[in-house]
């Protein structure tokens, strides 16, 4: 989500008072690395201009689909994603969409975001955890 989006999203909240009552932001990006921890910038800086910058940041849905990736890139991605958060301090917690493969997304493709198989098998980014 962009700041725009979550200027629109909030503000029917923060116009009732919601700002007082907020104890963390949570978004859910699917992207890059880089594009989720920009996310976390964006969704900083807006926090910032709505007057709870010193609020929690979780990132509470992300992964990545390995029917259109390799299960090494995930794993890849996923260590990226953590090395980048560690240097940047985007997000105090980050949660993975997905325990075990299984299902379509919204799209209709297979969802293969797991951090293990149908089968339960894991595949590699279980080690990145």
């Amino acid at each position: 989500a962009d700041a725009a989006t979550l200027a629109e999203l909030f503000e029917p909240v923060f116009a009732k008072g919601g700002a007082k009552a907020t104890d963390v932001v949570s978004i859910h990006v699917y992207g890059t690395p880089k594009e989720i921890i920009s996310a976390g910038a964006q969704a900083r800086e807006f926090m910032r201009s709505a007057g709870i910058g010193d609020k929690k940041l979780w990132l509470t849905e992300f992964g990545w689909n390995t029917s259109n990736i390799t299960e090494q890139v995930q794993k890849n991605n996923m260590l990226k994603l953590q090395a980048l958060n560690q240097q940047q301090g985007a997000f105090q917690k980050m949660f993975y969409c997905r325990l075990i493969d299984g299902g379509k997304t919204m799209t209709g493709n297979p969802d293969k975001h797991g951090i293990l198989r149908e089968d339960l098998s894991p595949k590699p980014i279980k080690s990145a955890f």
